[in-house]
């Protein structure tokens, strides 16, 4: 038994339990705005399956911003990744193209990684 004689029970951490504090620290600071991409698969409760849509871009990371500088509006995305996990070959081919064509990239495990690259961008 465990503290004050109640059950303990161990939540899983989720990815989508770091988007919410992800997101309010961002969208806190001056000249940025963020946002969850909304690129992840629906639950289905009439068939019990996760979908996904046809149009949806397989790699997108988990949230898109854009931090405005003197110089003009900086594009950044991060893809959440728990302790240990890796992103997908999909995911690091969007972020090479984002790359690519101007945009800031970081794959992160909590907001630690988040303040540190906000700081960078």
């Amino acid at each position: 038994m465990s503290d004050n004689g109640h059950n303990a029970v161990k939540e899983k951490r989720r990815e989508s339990d770091l988007y919410k504090p992800i997101l309010e620290f961002l969208n806190f600071r001056p000249y940025t705005f963020a946002w969850r991409s909304g690129n992840h698969a629906v639950f289905d409760f009439r068939r019990q399956v996760y979908r996904k849509r046809a149009e949806h871009e397989k790699g997108m990371p988990d949230i898109l911003g854009v931090k405005m500088k003197p110089q003009g509006g900086v594009p950044f995305c991060f893809e959440v990744k728990l302790e240990g996990e890796k992103a997908t070959d999909h995911q690091i081919e969007w972020m090479r193209k984002f790359t690519t064509c101007g945009g800031i990239a970081y794959i992160v495990n909590n907001l630690e990684d988040v303040v540190t690259a906000w700081s960078e961008i």
